[in-house]
């Protein structure tokens, strides 16, 4: 069962100019949502500290990616940086697999004239199973770069679900899987997951998962176009006629008239989740910004 424990973490983080911190109340309110992508997150950065800042120049980005992912096997995303800039937050080291991160909005405080942050960090609560394996849990977003920014994160607490409550963990999520086709499938056992690993991503580490408790889900989008499609997975339920557990993805696509970054790319999103058993269908829908 995951109980939400909502902290304003507003954090004072000096970056020319670029990041401003109001402690206001009104700094607090949910505003107009800003568009956003995800352009990459997962349980495991290079960046061994907390860092929670805004990256405005490509110098910048290719030095932070260059830090983040040390053994070069994941692209650095393609980021327009006259258009949009990149929010990072990383959670530095953590003692197991259930801390996490994840950015979940961006909204528009017009009464300070500053975009706000949102994120939201896991952490085990005492009857937590988690994963043994030092992380450092990492979210990484772009949006249009118009005003200055705030950071705002949540802190959930993730506890020992019931039986019959499905629950999940990111394990990647990202623009540039190595896996050669569209997919959406379960995998059950370690044997299946080393042999997708292998093909999605064989110069990184494969997140460690107990299929004793848990399954993962994928979804692989297959080739797009270019830098602005993306793919995430917003929940994992129960169908109450079924009885069936659900996996709810999102895939993410530009507006018309977007200038986006010419790459191919193939968008991805990977998740643990229970329960272990039983069966399992997957239920998309398409979100425009």
């Amino acid at each position: 069962m995951r109980a939400v424990a909502i902290v304003a973490l507003l954090l004072a983080l000096p970056l020319a100019g670029c990041l401003e911190i109001d402690p206001s109340p009104a700094a607090t309110d949910a505003g107009d949502p800003v568009p956003f992508t995800i352009l990459a997150e997962g349980p495991q950065s290079g960046h061994r500290d907390r860092v929670v800042t805004m990256i405005d120049t490509p110098d910048a980005w290719e030095a932070f990616w260059a830090k983040h992912d040390t053994t070069g096997a994941a692209p650095r995303p393609e980021v327009d940086f006259s258009r949009v800039h990149v929010s990072v937050v990383v959670l530095g080291e953590k003692p197991n697999g259930c801390h996490a991160v994840t950015i979940t909005a961006v909204t528009r405080d017009d009464e300070t004239a500053r975009d706000v942050v949102r994120y939201t960090e896991a952490k085990p609560g005492p009857d937590a199973f988690c994963t043994q394996a030092i992380v450092s849990p990492y979210s990484f977003a772009a949006f249009e770069r118009k005003h200055p920014v705030a950071f705002r994160g949540e802190t959930s607490t993730v506890g020992e679900p019931p039986a019959d409550e499905p629950s999940f963990r990111v394990l990647d999520q990202g623009s540039q899987s190595g896996f050669p086709d569209s997919t959406k499938r379960v995998l059950d056992d370690e044997a299946a997951w080393a042999q997708f690993w292998a093909m999605h991503a064989p110069r990184r580490e494969r997140p460690a998962v107990d299929f004793s408790k848990e399954r993962v889900a994928v979804v692989v989008l297959g080739e797009r176009s270019n830098a602005c499609y993306g793919a995430s997975i917003e929940g994992v339920e129960t169908d109450p006629d079924t009885g069936a557990t659900v996996v709810r993805y999102v895939e993410h696509r530009p507006p018309a008239g977007r200038a986006c970054a010419e790459v191919i790319t193939n968008p991805f999103a990977i998740v643990a989740f229970t329960p272990a058993t039983g069966g399992v269908t997957f239920e998309g829908r398409v979100a425009t910004g």
